[in-house]
Order: C-alpha cells, then sequence, then structure tokens
C-alpha cells in the first residue's frame, strides 16, 4: 500500500489542516475512510444518526490499488 496519505497529511499539518479520515480497528485492510458531506448543505451525511463513509479501493491521489480483504494482491 502506498503512503500518499501520510505524506499530504504531513505536508497540511505543517498548516494546520487535515483531511478526516480514520482506519478500521477490527480486522479488514488499512484503508482510509473519507466522511461524506452533502454538496448542498456542507454538513456531514448520516442515517440513523451515524456518520456515512467512502472507502476507496484505489489511493485518491496516486492510483495504487489497495490490498483487498482476502485479495491475494501483494501491498
Amino acid at each position: 500500500m502506498c503512503d500518499c496519505l501520510t505524506k499530504i497529511q504531513d505536508n497540511l499539518k505543517a498548516k494546520g489542516l487535515e483531511i478526516p479520515t480514520s482506519l478500521p480497528l477490527r480486522g479488514g485492510p488499512a484503508i482510509p475512510f473519507f466522511p461524506l458531506y452533502r454538496a448542498d448543505t456542507g454538513k456531514l451525511e448520516t442515517r440513523r444518526g451515524r456518520p456515512k463513509y467512502v472507502m476507496p479501493t484505489h489511493c485518491p491521489f496516486c492510483g495504487a490499488e489497495y490490498a483487498q480483504e482476502g485479495s491475494s494482491h501483494d501491498a
């Protein structure tokens, strides 16, 4: 798996900014989750009071494929 997100977060941290992400804690691949924000209101999209997230299958910065759970791909 690439380290694009780590590099970008480090650069943004110097400016007091960050990309909001989290990593799954129980099993599964260590892939960042990105929260969904409504384009019309800018508010966090929720369902039943819980935020909705998008889990990319490829790095949004370099396009490298993230290893999928149960996949035979090497990271």
